[in-house]
């Protein structure tokens, strides 16, 4: 025999799918399960977890909002998109991205909750690139007072490694659930979790039979004409790669200068336009970078002008000092750009000759410096010869050519990035 709490989950399912087919049709898919270790609800891509005193308090339209919220996660595959990045910041993330959905579709939604519309049209990868970064320089100012932030990337309940209810310990009774205000205006209306195996790994096939599903759901969706464009865009974007490459190298940079401080000697230049002066955020970890672009033939001048630009853009949130140089068979100028005196104008930048691709002679360079580099990112379109691995953390920017084609590197973190 059911209990109240599940009975009722059931009983407003069955509406909950008559009023809402796309929705509601992978609701049915997902096995109710009551979990007192969830302060409110949560899905793993298999289940909907829900605390039954959460429940118990709700109205029908409350529990159609956890419904649509749980199955927002799994449409958009994120208890198997979240990879190594913090269980709690993913979560806001992805109810940021959820939530502005689930206005376009004409949710009756309450204010104060997680949708700010800066996120609008953006990956849930994207969102926690931002919010991740957000954390961090309020953790550092937090430590004016008591020097450097080394502060945790998140305290979610779901433990460090977010995966499932087994995860976590502790265990949530009738004082401790929130209500359905206090869940949606604090981001703990319904977690994810991730979606794995018996073995502990990322359940694949699981991953495969939800996106099956959703391919065949939103086709029928769309052919009625009832999905909004923002669901229509979140769902074909959950198959693409998820991580814009500028976001994808600033969340590289992060996990080498991770640890922070406060300084005055650098005015923060967000405010001192407007005449205030307020302290910098200064990232430690990642003081000197060299910055290598492939000057073949094959790479356009406007691609290594943008490639120089937006590198730099994100190197200056770090105050690191920057060698940059060009190689095509062997290394032009080699040129070093202090803190505060990155160029003006790239179009200045001294480029090498033109010709074929040689990625070794960059890294014979590095080794007679006489210190190495704390990050090397190296951009290229094209295939050439590798040199051994190096010591030194190592990112391969690399773009397809007219073909699709990307060259694949021997050692290194790559990413594949998208130029104008």
């Amino acid at each position: 025999m059911e209990s109240k709490s599940l009975q009722k989950m059931l009983d407003r399912r069955a509406s909950f799918t008559a009023r809402y087919p796309f929705f509601g049709t992978h609701a049915m898919r997902l096995e109710l399960v009551e979990d007192t270790s969830a302060k409110t609800a949560y899905t793993d891509g298999k289940v909907i977890g829900f605390n039954p005193y959460f429940v118990e308090q709700l109205t029908g339209p409350q529990i159609d909002m956890v419904y649509a919220h749980e199955v927002l996660h799994v449409v958009l595959n994120h208890p198997w998109r979240r990879g190594d990045r913090d269980p709690d910041v993913w979560n806001q993330a992805g109810d940021h991205v959820i939530n502005l959905t689930l206005i376009a579709e004409r949710f009756d939604v309450i204010k104060g909750m997680l949708a700010d519309r800066k996120f609008e049209g953006q990956s849930t990868e994207y969102v926690y690139g931002q919010l991740f970064r957000e954390r961090k320089q309020d953790a550092a100012q937090d430590q004016q007072g008591g020097g450097k932030g080394q502060s945790n990337s998140g305290d979610s309940d779901s433990g460090e490694s977010g995966t499932n209810s087994s995860s976590t310990s502790k265990q949530y009774g009738p004082s401790d659930v929130p209500t359905f205000q206090e869940a949606m205006r604090d981001g703990e209306l319904g977690e994810v979790r991730d979606c794995v195996d018996d073995a502990g790994e990322i359940d694949e096939d699981a991953e495969a039979a939800n996106n099956r599903a959703v391919t065949i759901t939103s086709a029928m969706e769309r052919k009625r004409g009832e999905m909004s464009g923002a669901l229509m865009n979140q769902l074909q974007g959950r198959l693409e790669s998820h991580v814009d490459w500028r976001e994808a190298l600033l969340n590289f940079f992060q996990g080498i200068g991770n640890d922070f401080d406060i300084t005055w000697s650098k005015p923060n230049r967000r405010f001192i336009g407007g005449g205030d002066f307020f302290p910098s955020v200064k990232r430690e970890g990642l003081e000197h970078l060299v910055l290598v672009v492939d000057s073949s033939s094959s790479m356009a001048k406007s691609e290594i002008h943008q490639a120089i630009t937006e590198t730099l853009d994100i190197a200056d949130e770090f105050g690191c000092r920057v060698t940059f140089m060009s190689c095509s068979t062997e290394i032009g100028p080699v040129q070093t750009w202090e803190p505060d005196a990155y160029p003006d104008d790239v179009a200045d930048v001294q480029i090498g000759a033109r010709g074929g691709t040689n990625f070794c002679p960059p890294f014979a360079y590095i080794d007679d410096m006489d210190e190495q580099p704390d990050a090397l990112v190296y951009f290229t379109d094209g295939e050439g010869y590798f040199p051994a691995e190096p010591d030194y953390p190592v990112v391969w920017a690399t773009m397809p050519d007219r073909r699709g084609w990307c060259v694949t590197p021997p050692f290194g973190h790559q990413i594949e990035v998208q130029l104008n």
